[in-house]
């Protein structure tokens, strides 16, 4: 599939929405990150990706729409941030209890970790479908 057809499709499937104009520019950008810049994105530098003013509910709504749908193009992952602010990148079985439940086992101590929800921040990983095509910038 191209990419123009995926969009195509996008559209088609959300409608004329601010969160389906959000999908196509996110594909427009994503497409063209190379492997080193595509492991680690957070909604936050999907925002300055994006040129976009705020981390808002369609930005939200846009990212889960690629991460959870039949055009996904993005994996969702977790890191632990604890109290000594170091960064533990979560197993993602580890992130998906922390989403249902709130329960997190410290990845370097062993220890519950008090709060998990608000300690563990999403992060988003390139994932582009084999035999998506597009057009190098």
């Amino acid at each position: 599939m191209k990419v123009d057809e995926l969009k195509l499709e996008l559209n088609a499937a959300l409608g004329t929405t601010q969160v389906a104009s959000l999908c196509v520019q996110l594909i427009d950008q994503l497409v063209h990150l190379d492997d080193a810049h595509g492991q680690m994105l957070t909604y936050t530098s999907l925002q300055k990706l994006l040129n976009y003013p705020e981390i808002d509910t369609p930005l939200v709504s846009a990212v889960h729409f690629l991460t959870s749908s039949r055009y996904a193009l993005l994996e969702a992952h977790g890191q632990l941030i604890d109290d000594d602010g170091d960064e533990y990148p979560l197993e993602d079985v580890d992130f998906n209890e922390v989403l249902k439940s709130g329960f997190l086992v410290h990845p370097g101590t062993g220890e519950i970790v008090i709060d998990a929800k608000d300690k563990v921040m999403p992060y988003f990983a390139l994932s582009l479908p084999k035999g998506l095509e597009w057009a190098p910038k």
